[in-house]
């Protein structure tokens, strides 16, 4: 019986692999948190996020549908960022799978244990001039002199 469950571990073991999972630092391209979380089913972005910060015990506002804050990062109207009377950023979390933002929300994007993935959450803005937006998820770090890492400092 014991070699039928150490067989099965093993196996268990070469179908899975480990994601990355990171959050950055809001004005800097570092990783604030970096772990591997091993995954033994399919699930959404959303569900691990929240399994990975309650685990970790990292303090968030949000949930498997999407996050507001993480690591007591401003949101709502504490994230807006006024630059002319017609142009506004809006700044919130973005999360990004093997290098890509995705195009999904977090409880439809989906992580298979059967590939590797690195998922990457990042602060970034969405900027609107003269009603369209003209960018969006774009990293805050990218900004040194930016709205939320001044606030920050």
């Amino acid at each position: 019986m014991k070699k039928i469950i150490l067989l099965a571990t093993l196996c268990l073991t070469q179908l899975t692999h480990a994601v990355i999972f990171e959050v950055t630092d809001i004005c800097e391209d570092r990783p604030m948190l970096k772990e591997d979380i091993q995954v033994f089913q399919s699930t959404t972005v959303g569900h691990l996020t929240k399994y990975t910060f309650d685990s970790y015990s990292v303090p968030y506002i949000g949930d498997e549908m999407e996050m507001h804050s993480i690591l007591n990062t401003p949101f709502a109207r504490d994230a807006i960022q006024f630059l002319a009377p017609n142009t506004v950023r809006v700044y919130g979390w973005c999360f990004e799978i093997n290098g890509m933002v995705s195009s999904l929300p977090t409880y439809q994007s989906l992580v298979s244990p059967h590939s590797k993935s690195h998922i990457r959450w990042f602060f970034g803005y969405a900027e609107r001039q003269a009603d369209r937006w003209v960018e969006y998820c774009k990293p805050a770090y990218e900004m040194k002199d930016g709205f939320m890492c001044l606030q920050k400092k």
